[in-house]
């Protein structure tokens, strides 16, 4: 269904909006004193043309007309009224109908643009519920020599609220780099820590990400941790092709508020250990 009348905004800027902002205001009014209200605030028309829209709006019933002034129909604004509680609804159902949906795949074919995904979407989270509590489970800490002065600040935003926990194997030196950074912007951290699972997990809110390293991927980043035996190594020239690397990194995104909440309390019991 579509309008077959025009809908008021909350913020006029047609001569239309004016005429029925003037006459909710007040009414009945005559042409001529919506005229002088329109042009009071300071809308540049001629009354030739107040007088052609007061015309197609009493047309369209969204005014009324005793011949000399105009009123608001009521019966247009029941209509509207009726018809935008029904869209409402309608889009209240869609949304709650995408969050029940069982799983989203995304598809990254960089480790860099993975990264930047993942502290972007949890900084959105973050501004949802401030104070909710984000766990991440991982075989290393996620690579962030590359990632761009605005990406640093979502990290150590996120970091800052003091509800940010990872759990890490963390046992090459690439992560040993990592670990004082993470730590610098208030994460907390557990190390030493196996994952029991294949892929790395993170829950925040009711929301499960699995994150897949394609064989390659996992390989490269694997023969990386292997390889580099001190700080000197990780040179720009390393960064360009870690980060331009191909092979696809998938994440699964879930809504499960009871699974959510038993990897989360089963996550932060290993640092009541510490």
């Amino acid at each position: 269904m579509a309008f077959s009348f025009p809908a008021p905004r909350s913020y006029p800027s047609s001569v239309e909006d004016f005429i029925i902002l003037s006459l909710s205001q007040r009414q009945p009014l005559s042409a001529k004193e919506l005229f002088g209200e329109v042009k009071r605030h300071g809308v540049d028309v001629s009354y030739q043309a107040v007088h052609k829209k007061l015309q197609e709006l009493q047309k369209q019933r969204v005014l009324s007309s005793d011949g000399k002034r105009y009123s608001i129909n009521r019966k247009w604004v029941l209509d509207a009224k009726v018809f935008l509680e029904k869209m409402d609804s309608e889009l209240l159902k869609s949304v709650e109908k995408a969050e029940r949906k069982e799983a989203v795949c995304l598809s990254f074919d960089s480790y860099n643009d993975f990264g930047t995904h993942m502290l972007r979407e949890f900084a959105k989270e973050r501004e949802l519920e401030p104070g909710g509590v984000c766990v991440t489970i991982q075989k290393h800490f996620w690579w962030i020599f590359s990632v761009s002065k605005e990406d640093y600040s979502l990290l150590k935003k996120l970091g800052g609220s003091g509800k940010s926990y990872i759990t890490c194997e963390g046992r090459s030196l690439v992560d040993k780099l990592l670990l004082p950074v993470y730590k610098k912007f208030g994460w907390k951290i557990v190390t030493g820590a196996v994952s029991p699972y294949d892929y790395d997990l993170v829950v925040y809110r009711d929301w499960v990400h699995q994150v897949f390293y394609s064989p390659s991927q996992k390989k490269f980043v694997e023969r990386v941790c292997g390889e580099v035996s001190k700080p000197e190594q990780l040179i720009s020239d390393f960064h360009q092709k870690y980060f331009e690397n191909k092979g696809k990194i998938k994440v699964i995104i879930f809504k499960d508020r009871e699974l959510a909440r038993q990897l989360r309390a089963d996550a932060l019991q290993r640092f009541k250990k510490k």
